[in-house]
């Protein structure tokens, strides 16, 4: 099937197994949500209970749906996917490094 600049769509295992990984991930996250506004709307009075569960619901879809597809293309960008995986490496504490002469004071209280 082809989707013209959304590339198409061949119906084999790949892409059945994938389907049903993100529909089993899709399943987990609804119900995360409905926790989520069950807790927003448990003390609202029951008229508006319903509506707060209805537009709770169609926004969480609405915005999983627009993140989806933000992040589909942006997967598209060259060597986007290397750079995202670098970045955190930065924010790992290195076990080697020096110790400031403020965390030698601190352990030295203890030693005592």
């Amino acid at each position: 099937m082809d989707l013209g600049i959304f590339g198409g769509i061949t119906f084999d295992w790949d892409f059945l197994t994938r389907l049903i990984s993100i529909v089993i991930i899709d399943l987990i996250l609804a119900g995360d949500n409905a926790v989520v506004i069950a807790m927003a709307v448990r003390s609202l009075p029951p008229h508006q209970r319903k509506k707060g569960i209805i537009f709770g619901a169609g926004a969480a879809v609405g915005l999983r749906v627009l993140c989806a597809f933000f992040v589909a293309q942006m997967l598209t960008i060259n060597f986007l996917k290397p750079v995202g995986g670098a970045l955190p490496g930065g924010k790992i504490p290195n076990p080697i490094r020096r110790r400031t002469d403020a965390s030698r004071r601190s352990s030295q209280r203890w030693e005592n």
